[in-house]
C-alpha cells in the first residue's frame, strides 16, 4: 500500500520529485503555476472592477417583521447623568415594517443592570439607502422614528432579505439630539 502511495505522489509531484526529469518538463510545470497565478491576478483584479462599478442600494421594507436583539455601550466621556460611561445595556424584540413601510419597535431593555420594556417606537418615515457606485458599496437606509431616534440599517439581499444589521445614527435621550452619544448596534433576523 505504501509503494502504491508513494508511486503515486511521485506521478503528482512529476518533474519535481524525479531527478531524471528533463529540463523541458521542469520549465513547463514553472509556465503552468506561472499561468496559473497570473490568472488568478486576472480573475481577481476583475471582480474589484466589478464590484466597484456596482451600485449597492439599501430599500426601506414593507411587510417586514424580524427579531432583532442588540447591545449598547455609552462612550467613556460621556457625563454621568445620560448613563454610566463603558457600562453594556441589551435589547431584544420585534421591529415590524407594516404594508406602508412604517416601523414599529417593541421589545424589552436591560440598561444599567435594571430590566425593563423598550418603549414602544414609530417610525415617521424611512429613506431609502442610495448610492452611486463606490469601492465599497451603496449607503444603509435610515428609519427616523417619531421621537426623533435614527437607525441606520443594511440588508444581507435587497430581493428576499432575511437579516437586517443596524446602528443608532440619532439618539433622542440625548441632551443634543443631533448626534448618538452611545454606540448601539444590533442584528435583526426575519421570522418566517
Amino acid at each position: 500500500m505504501s509503494r502504491v502511495f508513494g508511486h503515486a505522489l511521485d506521478i503528482v509531484s512529476g518533474a519535481m520529485s524525479n531527478p531524471r526529469a528533463t529540463g523541458s518538463v521542469k520549465l513547463s510545470m514553472k509556465r503552468f503555476f506561472s499561468a496559473l497565478a497570473g490568472l488568478l491576478a486576472l480573475g481577481w483584479s476583475g471582480m474589484a472592477l466589478a464590484q466597484a462599478a456596482t451600485s449597492i442600494n439599501t430599500n426601506c421594507l414593507s411587510s417586514f417583521t424580524c427579531a432583532f436583539s442588540a447591545a449598547e455601550t455609552y462612550a467613556t466621556g460621556t457625563p454621568k447623568n445620560q448613563g454610566t460611561p463603558g457600562q453594556p445595556d441589551v435589547f431584544v424584540g420585534y421591529i415590524g415594517f407594516d404594508a406602508t413601510g412604517i416601523v414599529t419597535m417593541t421589545g424589552m431593555q436591560n440598561i444599567n443592570g435594571a430590566p425593563g420594556t423598550l418603549p414602544t417606537k414609530t417610525s415617521s418615515g424611512c429613506v431609502a439607502g442610495t448610492g452611486g457606485a463606490t469601492s465599497m458599496g451603496g449607503v444603509p437606509a435610515v428609519i427616523t422614528f417619531t421621537d426623533g431616534t435614527k437607525l441606520a440599517y443594511v440588508l444581507d439581499s435587497n430581493n428576499t432579505p432575511t437579516l437586517l444589521q443596524f446602528i443608532l445614527t440619532n439618539d433622542a435621550t440625548n441632551a443634543n439630539p443631533t448626534t448618538a452619544n452611545s454606540i448601539r448596534v444590533g442584528t435583526c433576523h426575519k421570522l418566517i
